[in-house]
């Protein structure tokens, strides 16, 4: 059959390549609406940190004798777009940021060579320099903390730190979760005083996916309420880490911060079903209309054989 014999045939039953082709329109219209559109893509940042130490050195030392010389040989490596280095006594840190698409793991190995030729002219006294990639596409990283003392121990030191990060991870996820509590409110206050929801489809996927976004983050920190493992060694530092946990009150927050997220799910999951619902009704008006537009075009073509 050639393309003359198709449209002639077309012609002779137009209702076949109408129904299609609403069918196909209808099909578009439902695609574009849901395409996903990312308000926040993923995007991996080419960055190369170079850390090099030599105990006691002054940091007039470091920059002038270590960190120079490393920014000298970081600007040949192609792709660099900007170095910054930080000098503090004994370490220097240089961070090499690259223009994006750059390949990072070949410039991780470019700077390695570049600091292995200029090894011989640095302070004998160094350590081994160290070259690494920040992972900038993470989401895990709340925060960095230094924490330094000269009157703790190693140990007290590490359980100090432990309660700190913990509470500084509550309180990141305290906020995830309150801003994601604001945007239901209005939902659930909707829903009990009319019983339905004016939001529109692209709404319901948004507070949906917010609400898992949140879950998802939460469920995947550190477990506050485990204790830290150098307790198992030093368990003459429970008081300390007792006194620590009650003064952030982490096991309170954290009790809190459960069952906010239990409320969380169960509107996860009503927006899921609610979800469902209108896709149902609408796949049901969808098939209303082919129904009823065939009958129409039907009854036309009767009506004009009829004519004739």
């Amino acid at each position: 059959m050639n393309f003359r014999n198709i449209s002639a045939w077309a012609i002779r039953n137009p209702v076949p390549p109408l129904v299609l082709f609403m069918f196909l329109t209808l099909a578009g219209i439902i695609s574009f609406m849901r395409m996903g559109v990312s308000l926040q893509p993923d995007i991996d940042f080419p960055i190369v940190w170079i850390s090099i130490s030599q105990p006691g050195a002054s940091p007039v030392e470091m920059e002038t004798q270590v960190a120079q010389k490393v920014e000298a040989a970081a600007r040949s490596v192609q792709g660099v777009e900007e170095i910054n280095s930080t000098v503090t006594e004994g370490n220097s840190q240089t961070v090499v940021q690259l223009a994006i698409g750059t390949p990072i793991d070949r410039a991780v190995e470019d700077m390695r060579s570049q600091i292995s030729q200029i090894r011989s002219s640095l302070p004998d006294g160094i350590l081994e320099p160290q070259v690494g990639r920040a992972d900038t596409a993470s989401e895990n990283d709340i925060a960095n903390f230094a924490v330094v003392s000269t009157d703790m121990s190693l140990e007290r030191l590490l359980v100090v730190a432990d309660a700190l990060a913990k509470s500084v991870v509550l309180a990141h996820d305290e906020k995830e979760v309150t801003n994601v509590f604001d945007t239901i409110e209005p939902f659930a206050r909707e829903l009990a005083t009319s019983g339905q929801t004016s939001k529109s489809r692209t709404d319901l996927l948004k507070l949906l996916g917010n609400s898992l976004l949140v879950q998802q983050h939460v469920a995947g920190r550190v477990a506050v309420d485990e204790k830290p493992d150098v307790l198992w060694d030093r368990p003459d530092l429970e008081r300390l880490y007792a006194r620590l946990e009650d003064e952030y009150e982490l096991s309170e927050r954290v009790e809190i911060l459960n069952r906010k997220l239990e409320v969380i799910s169960d509107t996860a999951t009503t927006l899921a079903d609610i979800l469902e619902a209108k896709r149902s009704l609408r796949l049901e008006l969808i098939v209303i209309f082919l129904i009823a537009f065939e009958i129409v075009v039907t009854a036309y073509e009767i009506f004009a054989r009829g004519g004739h």
